[in-house]
């Protein structure tokens, strides 16, 4: 019974002086003698078993283990515990933190300080982590509340938490009842049956790779040395260390040994409390250490980082074992070490194997994808160190989503998220356009969905009253309805009854969720996706789908068996919910390397590397290396101080771990044996500089004369020696002839404008390469002529295509834009929500069906009664939102928040038109006036163009309202567009573009299909905005605006176009010197018109070369449409362009570093009339 202490720097020899130990005891003795156990972290013991599997001369073994304490400690428990208790999981663990925390407070009624957050997954996480580290630790609950009692420098609300942590930690353990154990708890309870363990009696034990041991190993261990005949233990630790003469005091936190130090006294000090003789320790200091060359830089980096400056050593020349790399970016970085390793195993002279490589990074995260995808592109195999989380996981998102749909009572966010998870056994297509109507129409909760089959059409539009479905939407409703009824029959077993204020047991809880899951064909549907992994050699997600479906039944059997067995009152489905979605997100993937020639690529903490020649250590940035210790909300620094104080050990504080962190960097650098590559990135995916890591300064000081090599992106350049496989061929070549000089001549490196010639030459005669050459260059081509065949364009814009205004100016916007939405009928998403757009309809509606009721009444709007126009207000809002139920579930109080809204603001824009009506002659002649709609019995005839191609277009559109005024010897009509975004007005620019053809174009029509309207010809006298809102009015405070001033003439005025003749007609109130107040027109003192540059009223020749301009456009507009011309084309007009709202972005691609966008002049308004003018007249002379 004795320890002895192995202690050397690394690369001395510890490991392998075990491993030789072992080889002699087992060659002389297979078979016979005392047991031979060693002791290894969990990820280093399949390492030890092939180093001993491959030991010459040995060919078989009995009596030698190789195992973790985990490991040794299951043993002990499976021989020796009479309890038989069951180890619980992680996820195990979870499920009974969050029990603990559902349930109500104690009978004092005094609520924890954490309750607000007792419910987030990410604090029950924090608190399952917590009981770990306690039990670990060995800590038992009257010790953390003897330490809250006695902790007298402790702020109270300190204290206080020291004792809430105590109550529950009290509690886990009283669920667990000796019927339980935690795993984190088998050391301990393993330690105490340890005497009793014949099998290790006698033993001889190494124990190797630690650099400390928690509370209960530490325990078991000593346990371990009482019954053994003698145990080493390896450290990593200077020979010449103060610690190992026992003259030194406390381990100073800055020694760069220190937290290896602070074992070896606690271990020491724990054999001489326990009796157990301490041999002397066993010094390993050789020369140079075995594990490096003599006089490699490597050697000198060992013996000198964190240490003196090795002003004495050799210069690091550029052919030298260390590298360090600057690299732009991290994707970058990636790439670079990728192509290094793709030259070391192809290397000509020593070429290396792949397991002789290891890649290494102190955080993982930010780099596991980018290097799965570069060393999958460079075709290098690679080992992944680290568990896979699985949210993503369809079985993850489908068990998350009936919680969620039971939970929240069919929420479209609930429902949308069960849809989407993708083991529903119902086509994909047919899930698309269930949750595309339940987002059109806003149907939620549990009577929509079993209250019988729906009836809302399809599509959501602007439907005219008693319109009738399409036969193509009936078609669509009863597959919509089809689905969910056939969605509800999946679910009943888990949504009958209704759960939400239904208390439950878990077993009963767990056999619906089975039931469902059953009826669903959930493993029938994973083993499917595991077959089809497997046929496309994706081994990893073949097992991974087979994994996870045994985690859940594991699950569900956890249910039963853990939770049934803790007292406890039956939960609701919500409650449930929370428990077992905290599990779940505990959930992880071990997957078991696939093959034994790769590199390994995992973190400093987790991996345990193989003997390796080549190391790569990446991301050695600040903020990553040395790494941010993990926050803990629960216990504080100041806690743990204050329990270490009272004699309870919980580890290391933040700052100790920090100052930690670089025995970390020393074993990383230290770890190869021939090379080590060190990189870092200059900036974050966003862009963002980011700073190289302080231990970087460290490495150059121990190596003087070591340089950065500065790596420019992979397409930068003609740097040949960067080019490893096919793509980067390719994309190398592409890069180059896309930004060479066009001349030879011009180019500023001929030789190596040949050189990319040559090898472009050579790869177009390989068979391998030239169809991905041709592919790469064929992007250099720039886009296709962006037009349709002649027959492509025929069948999308059959003659007698109908071409409605805003389609019109949507292709005078960019071409491509208009063929998305009108040619591939391409339609955005449909949302649930009142937008902009529904409010827009709704008081469109209320304003027509108020002009109708006023038209067949015979009443006018300028002379109603104020109490009057009140009522039919809202009695037009009250129809219009009963039309909106038929498409869109509207809860009643969003309903009276409309039609209070709606009517507030209607009558704010309905009397700046009685005020306007009263002020002329124009009466309204009817509203929401069709044109081009055959089906429409009141629509006019469709105004027909010639084009200048020859065609006769057909074009179509919808008048709000159109205002007439008989003035004896002519009928004047006037088109009146609602707008309800804000104030518009009409630009004579965008006239000019085609870009706003609107209203003039509305004139067109009433000029020319108008006259059925009265019966006789109707002369276009102008076209207005009436803007429905009030513009915005920037004040210091709102008491500042009175009433009168909030309803002054000069709000709410129609802006537009309009003959100037017919201001009479439309304000015969106007005075001279003073601007109208119906209309954007001042009169003069002299009586003419005034101001005209800010004036809507135009010469009497000039509103008729708008409608003639109008004319024009709209022929030259529609000859391009139906000649098929679609390219991406968007215009830029004073810094303005359409794609700033386009919903066709993801579509197009459109790039506006390289793109090709149509520069629009902007000119003032004169200018835009003149050319207006002139290009209307030449039109009309022609």
């Amino acid at each position: 019974m004795a320890v002895r202490f192995i202690v050397g720097r690394a690369g001395t020899g510890k490991t392998a002086h075990c491993l030789n130990e072992l080889r002699r005891e087992l060659i002389a003795s297979p078979l016979d003698g005392p047991p031979l156990l060693l002791l290894v972290p969990e990820q280093a013991s399949l390492q030890m078993e092939r180093a001993l599997i491959e030991t010459p001369g040995l060919e078989a073994y009995h009596r030698c283990q190789v195992l973790s304490f985990a490991r040794l400690a299951q043993q002990v428990l499976a021989e020796l515990d009479p309890s038989g208790a069951a180890r619980i999981t992680p996820y195990r663990r979870l499920m009974l933190v969050a029990l603990l925390l559902s349930r109500p407070a104690g009978a004092d009624g005094e609520r924890p300080s954490f309750e607000p957050v007792s419910r987030s997954i990410g604090f029950q996480r924090q608190l399952s982590d917590l009981f770990e580290h306690l039990l670990a630790h060995g800590v038992r609950p009257e010790q953390i509340a003897r330490c809250a009692s006695q902790a007298d420098d402790l702020p109270q609300l300190h204290r206080r938490r020291l004792e809430e942590v105590a109550r529950l930690f009290d509690a886990y353990l009283k669920l667990l009842a000796g019927k339980l154990v935690d795993p984190a708890e088998q050391c301990t309870r393993a330690a105490e049956l340890m005497a009793r363990a014949t099998r290790f009696f006698e033993a001889r034990v190494w124990v190797d790779g630690f650099s400390g041991f928690n509370g209960s190993e530490s325990a078991l261990l000593l346990c371990l040395a009482r019954a053994a005949r003698h145990v080493d233990v390896t450290l990593l630790l200077d020979p010449d260390s103060a610690v190992l003469s026992g003259e030194g005091g406390p381990v100073e936190p800055y020694e760069l040994f220190a937290p290896t130090a602070r074992t070896y006294l606690t271990l020491s000090q724990a054999c001489h409390q326990a009796g157990i003789p301490l041999d002397e320790p066993l010094l390993l200091r050789p020369r140079t250490p075995w594990r490096f060359a003599a006089g490699s830089p490597l050697a000198v980096l060992e013996e000198h980082i964190f240490a003196e400056p090795a002003g004495h050593a050799k210069p690091i020349g550029p052919d030298d074992c260390v590298t360090v790399l600057e690299c732009p970016d991290r994707r970058t970085e990636v790439e670079e070490v990728a192509r290094r390793i793709r030259h070391l195993v192809a290397g000509a002279d020593q070429p290396t194997r792949y397991r002789h490589v290891a890649v290494v990074a102190r955080d993982l995260d930010p780099y596991a994808d980018l290097i799965a995808a570069a060393f999958a592109a460079f075709g290098i195999p690679c080992f992944i160190d680290r568990r896979q989380p699985v949210g993503h996981h369809p079985l993850v998102q489908l068990i998350r989503g009936l919680m969620a749909v039971a939970e929240e009572d069919f929420s479209i966010d609930a429902v949308g998220g069960l849809l989407k998870c993708g083991l529903l056994p119902i086509p994909d297509d047919r899930l698309d356009e269930l949750e595309n109507y339940l987002l059109a129409h806003g149907i939620c909760g549990r009577t929509f969905w079993t209250g019988g089959d729906w009836s809302f059409r399809p599509r959501r539009s602007s439907r005219r009253a008693g319109e009738q479905m399409s036969a193509s939407d009936k078609c669509t409703l009863e597959r919509v309805n089809f689905s969910r009824r056939r969605l509800l029959e999946l679910l009943a077993p888990w949504i009958e009854p209704p759960q939400q204020t239904e208390r439950t047991g878990p077993s009963e809880f767990g056999r619906r969720l089975f039931d469902c899951l059953s009826r669903l064909e959930v493993e029938r549907q994973l083993e499917a996706l595991a077959v089809e992994a497997e046929a496309d050699g994706l081994i990893d997600q073949a097992n991974l789908h087979r994994q996870l479906y045994s985690e859940l039944i594991t699950l569900l059997d956890d249910l039963h068996e853990v939770l049934s067995d803790a007292p406890q009152e039956p939960l609701s489905l919500p409650r449930w919910a929370e428990i077992v979605d905290a599990a779940m997100s505990s959930w992880t993937i071990g997957l078991a390397p696939p093959t034994l020639d790769q590199v390994l690529v995992g973190s400093i903490e987790r991996s345990r590397h193989p003997e390796v020649r080549v190391i790569f250590l990446i991301g050695l940035n600040q903020g990553l290396f040395p790494a941010n210790p993990p926050g803990d909300t629960i216990l504080t620094d100041a806690h743990r101080t204050a329990m270490a104080d009272a004699g309870v050990d919980l580890g290391p504080t933040r700052r100790q771990q920090t100052l930690d962190e670089r025995l970390l960097a020393y074993i990383a650098v230290t770890r190869p044996s021939r090379q080590l590559c060190i990189s870092f990135a200059a900036s974050d995916e966003q862009g963002r500089p980011l700073e190289p890591s302080p231990y970087l300064q460290a490495v150059m000081a121990a190596l003087p004369g070591l340089t950065m090599q500065r790596i420019q992106p992979s397409s930068s350049g003609r740097n040949l020696g960067r080019i490893c496989h096919t793509q980067h061929l390719t994309a190398a070549l592409a890069a180059d002839f896309a930004t060479r000089a066009p001349e030879a001549s011009e180019d500023p490196d001929p030789a190596g404008r040949a050189r990319m010639n040559d090898l472009y030459e050579a790869a177009r005669q390989r068979p391998g390469l030239a169809e991905p050459l041709r592919h790469a260059l064929s992007a250099l081509a720039g886009r296709g002529p962006g037009r349709l065949s002649p027959e492509a364009a025929r069948k999308l814009f059959e003659p007698g295509y109908s071409l409605s205004i805003s389609a019109l100016e949507s292709y005078a916007s960019c071409p491509f834009q208009h063929f998305s939405r009108y040619g591939l009928r391409l339609q955005e998403r449909p949302s649930h929500r009142l937008e902009a757009l529904d409010l827009g309809l709704m008081t469109h509606s209320v304003l027509e069906k108020l002009f109708d009721d006023l038209l067949s009444s015979g009443d006018s709007l300028e002379s109603l009664p104020e109490e009057d126009l009140i009522r039919r207000v809202r009695d037009a809002g009250l129809r219009a939102l009963a039309e909106l139920g038929e498409e869109l579930v509207v809860s009643q109080g969003r309903r009276d928040y409309l039609l209070a809204r709606g009517e507030r603001e209607l009558l704010l824009t309905l009397a700046d038109q009685r005020r306007a009506l009263g002020a002329g002659r124009f009466r309204p002649r009817r509203s929401e006036v069709a044109f081009g709609f055959p089906d429409d019995p009141r629509a006019l005839p469709a105004l027909r163009i010639d084009s200048p191609g020859g065609r006769e277009l057909v074009v179509r559109g919808r008048i709000d309202r159109v205002d007439l005024a008989d003035l004896g010897t002519e009928l004047a009509g006037v088109v009146i567009d609602y707008k309800r975004g804000g104030e518009q007005r009409l630009s004579l620019t965008r006239l000019l573009h085609g870009l706003q053809l609107q209203l003039v174009g509305y004139l067109l029509a009433l000029r020319e299909v108008g006259e059925s309207l009265a019966g006789r010809p109707i002369r276009p006298g102008g076209a207005f905005y009436a803007n429905l809102l009030r513009p915005y009015r920037s004040v210091a405070h709102p008491s500042d605006v009175s009433a009168e001033k909030l309803a002054s003439p000069n709000t709410g005025k129609l802006k537009g176009a309009f003959d100037e003749h017919l201001l009479p007609a439309l304000d015969d109130q106007v005075q001279p010197g003073r601007w109208s107040s119906v209309v954007s027109a001042y009169v003069a003192t002299d009586g003419r018109l005034g101001h005209r540059n800010s004036s809507d009223a135009l010469a009497s020749e000039e509103f008729a070369g708008l409608l003639r301009h109008a004319r024009r456009k709209i022929g030259e507009l529609g000859d391009a449409i139906l000649d098929g011309t679609i390219e991406v084309r968007p215009y830029l007009l004073r810094g303005t362009r359409p794609c700033t709202w386009c919903a066709y972005n993801s579509v197009c691609r459109f790039e506006f570093a390289t793109g090709q966008m149509r520069n629009l002049p902007s000119y003032v308004r004169q200018e835009a009339l003149d050319l207006i003018s002139a290009k209307g007249a030449s039109h009309a002379g022609g």
